[in-house]
């Protein structure tokens, strides 16, 4: 086990990403293994990491503007910084993903130089991209599949529910499948009856009507037996 220590916000950004998104996960592997940082991003948490440099290894130019990394240590000029994360993004969404510019290190570039190198456009697909990766990954969060809808959707990890209602859109839907809510029939046998009659998610509440009744109690929709 490690001692306690403080981390940086990036370095506890990087190790997220690394583990999916689960702190709990990312928190095991830090208190157990000391050699994290050098097993996943190829430094040492322990050393300073500190460069000292008149040019840059991009550009070759000498330069009085440099951007660096506090965690790993390593740098470029601002121009080469900037151009670096520039075709990231144009890269798309695995910019997310984008490594210090240095050969030999994998530490994962921070928000925070996304945000302070950027231009305004590129910045805001920055950060659509990695609150995609957030969602892609988490599985109690999706987006609301209305259309023109960009709500998020986020479920109680006790909660047996699986329809959902977006109060913005008024879109009723499943949090599995995303397809028209479809309780109680499960999204396998929702799939068969679509591919069987081929018609498209729409006619989905005609198969519920016909199929199921309202319960005594909840009211909810329950299958005729």
């Amino acid at each position: 086990m490690t001692d306690s220590i403080g981390i940086s916000k990036s370095l506890a950004a990087a190790l997220l990403i690394k583990h999916g998104w689960n702190p709990n996960t990312v928190t095991d592997k830090f208190c157990s293994d000391s050699d994290i940082t050098m097993k996943l991003f190829k430094f040492s948490f322990d050393n300073n990491n500190q460069q000292q440099l008149k040019i840059c290894p991009s550009c070759y130019e000498e330069t009085t503007e440099w951007i660096k990394l506090d965690d790993c240590g390593h740098m470029l000029c601002r121009d080469c910084y900037t151009g670096y994360l520039v075709s990231k993004v144009g890269d798309g969404a695995d910019c997310v993903f984008a490594i210090c510019p240095d050969s030999k290190c994998n530490f994962i570039v921070p928000d925070s130089l996304f945000i302070q190198l950027l231009p305004g456009e590129l910045l805001q697909k920055y950060k659509y991209f990695k609150c995609q990766s957030f969602v892609n990954i988490t599985k109690n969060i999706k987006y609301c599949p209305g259309t023109n809808c960009h709500k998020l959707c986020y479920k109680l990890t006790n909660n047996t529910l699986k329809d959902v209602y977006c109060d913005e859109c008024k879109t009723f839907f499943c949090f599995i499948c995303h397809k028209g809510a479809h309780q109680p029939i499960d999204c396998e046998l929702l799939q068969q009856w679509l591919d069987r009659i081929n018609v498209g998610e729409d006619d989905t509440s005609t198969w519920i009507k016909l199929n199921t009744k309202p319960c005594p109690k909840c009211k909810s929709n329950i299958e005729k037996n």
